[in-house]
């Protein structure tokens, strides 16, 4: 029976087949557009279309199931930019995702660009993977693991629209584990991805209904996998962006004070911070005094 959480709640699911040497990683997210949307519709950004709201879903799906075969605070950023839009996601596998789709202000571009960063522990920069886009978010995500991975990989996104113009959306990605013999190729699975209507299960019965359907060889049980809730979370705060002035060179700070305070908000989340003048004035001070 399909738990009111489930029906409710942002959550990514991870799995291993056991048996047929895949892992899986899902996501269903009722919540977490809408958030985006609400928080990117201010005086200065016009309320976004369903059809907008609903392409960076698909888009954070894909950049969620693939933070979620990473651990701790390792991420996913991505960015898109096509004719008339720029999409950016930051996912991070502890279930924190952070982002937005506005237009692009640098201009429309003859080539819509994709572009995933992988940041990793111990890794001395990103891991950068930029590809032509295909115009949708699972092909766009099927041939990143295609050009990037070069793992076997099977990825499905959806999305719908429900009450009161609500975006929900859902992801499945499956992977080959290497160095693990498999009764059949990744890829034999295709006709059950492409006949499964997975966002309407998913809100019926359950992703743990969907992922019985894909691999119907095992019983794959609730023990079986690990859910994460996800969250539009950011990590932003008025201290950081003080922190920012401290690098300012006093004139510049005391031009601020005169203009009565800065108001200054966060690319990733929109969040609004202003910094009063005394604020101001006392990091100019300070600045002067060293």
């Amino acid at each position: 029976m399909l738990q009111a959480r489930e029906k409710t709640r942002d959550l990514v699911t991870r799995c291993f087949v056991n048996g047929l040497g895949y892992r899986v990683a899902a996501v269903y997210a009722p919540n977490v557009a809408n958030v985006m949307r609400a928080k990117w519709t201010d005086q200065h950004n016009p309320v976004l279309s369903t059809q907008d709201t609903r392409e960076w879903s698909e888009y954070m799906a894909g950049a969620t199931m693939l933070s979620a075969f990473f651990k701790g605070e390792e991420r996913v950023k991505m960015s898109l930019k096509n004719a008339s839009h720029h999409i950016q996601v930051e996912a991070m596998s502890v279930g924190e995702v952070r982002g937005y789709t506005r237009p692009d202000p640098t201009g429309p571009t003859a080539y819509s660009v994709l572009e995933v960063d992988k940041v990793l522990y111990g890794a001395a920069k990103p891991y950068k993977t930029i590809l032509s886009s295909m115009g949708s978010a699972q092909a766009d995500w099927q041939m990143y693991y295609d050009v990037s991975e070069q793992v076997p990989t099977i990825v499905k996104i959806e999305s719908g629209v429900g009450e009161n113009d609500e975006v929900a959306c859902c992801g499945i990605t499956v992977q080959e584990l290497p160095q693990v013999e498999k009764p059949s190729p990744l890829q034999d699975r295709l006709r059950l991805f492409e006949a499964l209507d997975m966002l309407e299960m998913v809100q019926s019965e359950g992703m743990l209904s969907v992922l019985n359907v894909l691999f119907p060889e095992v019983a794959i049980s609730a023990d079986d996998c690990k859910r994460m809730p996800v969250d539009y979370y950011c990590r932003c705060s008025k201290e950081r962006f003080v922190m920012r002035l401290h690098q300012l060179p006093a004139d510049d700070l005391n031009d601020l004070v005169s203009e009565g305070g800065v108001s200054m908000s966060c690319n990733y989340c929109n969040a609004a911070y202003f910094v009063d003048a005394n604020q101001v004035q006392a990091i100019a001070i300070e600045k002067m005094a060293k």
